[in-house]
């Protein structure tokens, strides 16, 4: 809805990139250099974005690392670059640099697995995202414990609506 808003921006063309339509990408990579010229957090991370969906890992990764180091402490940095380094499998350098979300599957991937459900128990509490949790306890055929801690979080459907919108 907000043509500026950065994080919409990058959101966007990540999907446009999921779903093989870089052109689309490409055009809101040129929108945000145009609108948001001063903003190169948006510009880095829908070139590194768009390079990985193309298959330029190389590329990407230099844009990424690039975009960490101008800006260290901003998640979406840490997500995208965390997705290259997972991609390309430098599981070690993703739990060290990349967002949690990607360090549970490196951890995963390194066999570390009480680490990797630990960090998805807590990215899960803090509401970051539900996914690392769901790969871990489904992947142990733990479903009936991931049903368990699902209900205990939210009785019902309208609770869960109620405390993702707060």
């Amino acid at each position: 809805r907000d043509p500026l808003y950065d994080l919409g921006i990058v959101n966007a063309a990540w999907a446009y990139n999921q779903m093989g339509q870089q052109e689309k990408s490409r055009a809101l990579l040129d929108q945000a250099r145009t609108r948001l010229p001063k903003d190169t957090l948006a510009h880095h991370n829908i070139e590194a974005e768009t390079r990985f969906s193309l298959g330029h890992f190389a590329a990407g990764m230099s844009v990424a690392e690039k975009a960490v180091q101008l800006w260290p402490d901003r998640a979406e940095n840490r997500r995208v670059l965390g997705f290259g380094l997972y991609a390309t499998h430098q599981y070690q350098r993703c739990i060290e640099q990349g967002s949690a979300y990607f360090k549970v599957f490196a951890l995963w991937q390194l066999g570390r697995i009480e680490d990797a459900s630990e960090l998805a128990y807590d990215t899960a509490a803090k509401a970051v995202t539900l996914t690392p949790l769901f790969m871990v306890l489904n992947a142990h055929g733990e479903s009936e414990e991931l049903i368990t801690y699902l209900e205990s979080r939210w009785s019902n459907l309208d609770y869960f609506e109620t405390s993702l919108r707060a």
